[in-house]
């Protein structure tokens, strides 16, 4: 069954003008206590006292990610807090998300941080074995974050990682983004499965990146998908701090070949992010 604790309730942007046109999504995941998505049920969302916003749908089934995605707009300035309810079981999820209709929006705080030591990329092959540097083949790749000053709640509006061609590559490439979901993540060791024995996220970002036709090359082609959901989900848990560390994991098929601290300690992979206190 869907647990309420377990189970998220988020907002993107959580910050829109109050113009009954411009939306925010509302995301509920239902996940059972182990953090399993619960799929086929009934979502409700509703809004708390006072709110004058429009929700659209009512109500919805989960799919297969246990997620329900709902808009709501408004035409009055005001903050809205939205309830999601699982209906079919009857448990209201106990994670509220929370929308401010303000037509001058804040500027978003930015971070950029940069993979700071050998241990924090690593590389475990389909084996298990793990190499703290470019082994090649196919492989799940983490990459720890450390000193992300980012507040506990903290509102993510944009994220992304930033990686430099060490190798050109054109090979169909498919990709999966997800966090670690611990609240002060470890470094990597040499120990079989230090990557896939982690516990991921909910949120998942996929990520088909163009060819990588140029070495040295650090733009647009060389940054991952948006990745606000997974950072999100990790600063909003109750353990998170400012300053804590955080992992960023990625797992598909495909190449695409970027530098490493051990390669180019300037050109490490380095973590973006956008956030509103």
């Amino acid at each position: 069954p869907t647990d309420a604790g377990t189970s998220t309730v988020t907002a993107t942007p959580t910050t829109v003008p109050p113009d009954g046109t411009t939306p925010a999504t509302i995301t509920v995941t239902l996940l059972n206590s182990v953090g399993v998505p619960v799929v086929g049920r009934t979502v409700s969302l509703t809004q708390g006292a006072g709110g004058s916003s429009t929700i659209s749908p009512a109500s919805g089934p989960s799919d297969a990610s246990g997620q329900v995605t709902f808009t709501v707009t408004n035409t009055t300035q005001e903050t809205v807090t939205y309830i999601a309810r699982d209906v079919t079981d009857g448990v209201d999820i106990t994670q509220t998300a929370q929308v401010t209709f303000d037509p001058t929006p804040p500027v978003p705080s930015v971070i950029d941080v940069r993979v700071a030591a050998g241990s924090d990329d690593a590389e475990e092959l389909v084996t298990g074995s793990m190499y703290l540097y470019d082994r090649g083949g196919d492989q799940k790749v983490g990459m720890r974050f450390t000193g992300v000053a980012i507040p506990q709640g903290a509102t993510i509006t944009k994220a992304y990682v930033q990686f430099q061609v060490d190798q050109t590559s054109s090979v169909a490439t498919d990709l999966t983004i997800q966090g670690e979901a611990t609240d002060n993540a470890a470094t990597f060791g040499s120990a079989a499965g230090d990557i896939s024995s982690r516990s991921r996220t909910g949120a998942a970002v996929p990520w088909t990146p163009p060819a990588w036709s140029n070495r040295n090359e650090a733009g647009p082609d060389q940054r991952t998908s948006d990745v606000a959901s997974v950072i999100r989900e990790i600063v909003n848990r109750g353990g998170w701090a400012s300053g804590n560390a955080l992992v960023i994991i990625i797992t598909g098929t495909g190449e695409r070949i970027a530098e490493a601290y051990e390669g180019v300690p300037a050109a490490a992979p380095l973590l973006h992010v956008e956030f509103n206190n």
